[in-house]
């Protein structure tokens, strides 16, 4: 997304008249070469000023208003962007509301590819606290040996153990899928809002 701005610079010069006869004045505005002139005209230009003709009436007052401006742009990667931003971006009263929208849309996918990465996330850390636990119950039956009482309940701890690893990697599976969807939702709709 590009967003393009203007900076204006407005620089008033004000003359008084005091005499009986109109006056003949030229300004000398200093040129920057960042700035574009909008108004007014200038008479002259050298590589360092601007000059303006002006006639200041008989016991007058005259305002000239020298306005320029520069054009910025901000690119932004929507693919990359935070959501925070995104939602800054949604309540910006700069930004058309058709493009607001558009990245409303984009905050709620990224909100659903946010929320499956965190169930992936849970999952795999409850998966790892599974194995880790596996580990040390097969230390302790190591220990006790397979044919003590001890050595039995450490058995039944296994097996259920290992059958919460094979649901938890199921889930897994599914919800890997769901994430994988999510991101390939929120890029398709991204791809789209920035294609011309």
């Amino acid at each position: 997304m590009t967003i393009t701005r203007r900076q204006e610079y407005l620089k008033t010069y004000t003359f008084k008249n005091n005499a009986a006869q109109e006056k003949r004045l030229i300004i000398e505005h200093p040129k920057n070469q960042e700035t574009t002139l909008d108004s007014p005209k200038a008479d002259e230009e050298t590589p360092a000023l601007y000059r303006f003709t002006v006639t200041l009436p008989a016991k007058g007052e005259l305002t000239v208003q020298v306005r320029e401006s520069r054009p910025t742009m901000e690119r932004v990667t929507l693919l990359q962007l935070r959501p925070d931003a995104f939602l800054s971006y949604t309540s910006n009263q700069e930004l058309p509301a058709n493009v607001r929208d558009s990245l409303q849309q984009a905050v709620a996918l990224r909100s659903t590819l946010n929320a499956a990465q965190a169930a992936v996330t849970e999952a795999e850390r409850q998966r790892s606290g599974f194995v880790s636990e596996q580990e040390r119950i097969r230390k302790n039956l190591e220990a006790a040996g397979s044919t003590t009482q001890q050595g039995q309940e450490y058995m039944k701890r296994l097996l259920s153990l290992d059958d919460g690893i094979d649901k938890i990697d199921t889930q897994l599976q599914s919800l890997r899928e769901g994430a994988k969807a999510a991101q390939k939702a929120y890029e398709d709709y991204i791809i789209s809002i920035a294609s011309p």
